[in-house]
């Protein structure tokens, strides 16, 4: 109920009139009830609105309930509230299971990370290259080098010696299509620097491939190696001597039987390797088969050192027989001031030479043996008799420790004609190497000894019949010791 105070004020004004009381009165006891009605809102679902009431719009969703229904008139009051249909809501879903033997989870914190970075690894696939977004051109340049402290002493005096193996840089990589490729690189580790090789390669598949250009000829497998790729810091001077070199020309390749069986036929035009004028009449063909019975070998001669993950090298056998015939008109080269070029000179002399070569590699999970015997016919001159000359080296590899350290010795053997007498060609060599990251940069400490036996003449002598032989190298005892960085990419 409502209480009213009438009074007079204190300054003299009169308050309302009777007349106004009275109306005031009756307005309070009229709005009582309504006030009542409004502070009981019923507690249930809305009901359907009243007859003639409007439709709610499509797509309106009901009133939650307690919501006061405002399509029509109010309503009385509900006596009981009213209960919610048991399919209002959707059952809850029963718990998961609590497996109590896990242990509970705990929070990543920063003990979880690695304590040092991720060592570095082997590159995947070529970190110097560039190439189209389908893959159809690619250009990558790279780099073979060796740099040497070493010390020569001939007969006990010091020698000259040149810091570097070698310093090859290089491009390659394929245009259209994969295997349509190319390589091209040059030596600047001797004055003046030349073109080392330029060559496309036409190879859709394992078992044919075409090289065309100034290459490496395929006699002998261990001069077919890369300088990253030796098990000794330079290659092996009974190959170098018995090789044909590198040549202008082309070559038939492939393998066969899952990549048991590879084959070499090339054709050249019997030119030196800084002779880019091929004369007339010149020519070398060779040939070369390898079989590898349980499968390829490695592409090293250090085939035990494996990237970490990688499983151990698989015992693998390996045979090689090759050979190559060729006639050959030496040549001089002048220099034309005018023209500034050189200008190759035929000489009177033709060498008519044939080699024969056989190879064996054996590689294991903890050792290498890889070795090469040669034997070679020389006909120096017309109506000169010829000669035969001979040659062997071999070289084991024992793994230390693993991907990291290897100890290894080499032996070499030639005798350069069997027409002159106190010529022979003899050398040890035993090294360890530290592989940082084979076959990308690798440490190398080499003690070498070799006697190279003097005939008549120092250099080169002349036999009984006028021919003229040369020799291995500098005649005398040779020792040697090198401390080599290789580093390629």
């Amino acid at each position: 109920m409502f209480m009213t105070t009438w009074f007079t004020p204190s300054d003299g004004r009169r308050g309302p009139s009777g007349l106004s009381s009275t109306l005031a009165f009756a307005l309070a006891l009229a709005v009582l009830p309504l006030a009542r009605a409004v502070a009981q809102v019923p507690q249930e679902l809305p009901a359907p609105p009243p007859q003639g009431a409007p439709p709610p719009l499509p797509g309106t969703p009901p009133p939650l309930p307690g919501t006061p229904d405002t399509s029509g008139p109010l309503r009385a009051p509900s006596a009981e509230p009213a209960q919610l249909p048991e399919d209002a809501f959707p059952p809850a879903l029963p718990e998961p299971p609590v497996d109590t033997s896990a242990p509970p989870p705990t929070a990543a914190v920063a003990t979880d990370l690695p304590a040092t970075a991720e060592k570095p690894g082997p590159p995947k696939g070529d970190p110097f290259s560039i190439s189209s977004g389908n893959g159809a051109y690619k250009l990558r340049i790279g780099l073979q080098t060796g740099i040497k402290a070493e010390g020569i002493v001939l007969d006990g005096d010091l020698q000259n010696r040149n810091p570097f193996f070698v310093i090859r840089p290089l491009l390659a990589g394929h245009v259209v299509e994969p295997w349509i490729k190319f390589w091209f690189s040059m030596e600047l580790a001797n004055n003046p620097p030349y073109l080392l090789d330029g060559y496309i390669d036409l190879n859709p598949c394992d078992a044919f491939g075409l090289r065309v250009g100034q290459q490496y000829t395929p006699f002998s497998r261990h001069e077919s190696f890369g300088p990253q790729q030796l098990l000794f810091p330079e290659f092996s001077t009974v190959a170098n001597y018995f090789w044909s070199g590198r040549d202008k020309g082309a070559t038939i390749f492939g393998s066969l039987l899952d990549k048991r069986v590879d084959y070499y036929a090339g054709f050249y035009g019997g030119s030196p390797l800084r002779q880019f004028t091929i004369l007339d009449g010149n020519y070398v063909v060779e040939g070369r088969v390898t079989w590898s019975p349980l499968g390829p070998t490695g592409g090293t001669e250090y085939p035990y050192i494996v990237h970490k993950g990688e499983g151990p090298a698989p015992f693998r056998p390996s045979f090689t027989f090759n050979g190559y015939y060729g006639k050959i008109r030496a040549a001089t080269e002048n220099f034309n001031p005018s023209t500034f070029s050189f200008v190759a000179a035929p000489s009177d002399t033709t060498t008519k030479s044939g080699t024969l070569g056989a190879d064996i590699f054996l590689q294991g999970s903890r050792f290498v043996f890889f070795a090469e015997g040669y034997y070679r016919r020389t006909r120096p001159n017309e109506g000169v008799e010829g000669y035969n000359s001979w040659g062997a080296w071999g070289q084991v590899g024992v793994l230390l420790i693993e991907r990291r350290l290897d100890v290894a010795v080499r032996g070499s053997w030639i005798n350069p004609s069997n027409h002159v007498a106190n010529d022979r060609f003899l050398a040890i060599e035993a090294q360890f190497a530290y592989y940082f990251l084979a076959p990308y940069v690798v440490l190398k400490l080499r003690y070498g000894y070799g006697v190279q036996r003097a005939p008549d003449m120092m250099a080169e002598t002349p036999s009984a019949q006028g021919n003229t032989v040369a020799l291995a190298s500098a005649a005398g005892k040779l020792h040697i010791g090198t401390l080599q960085l290789n580093l390629s990419f």
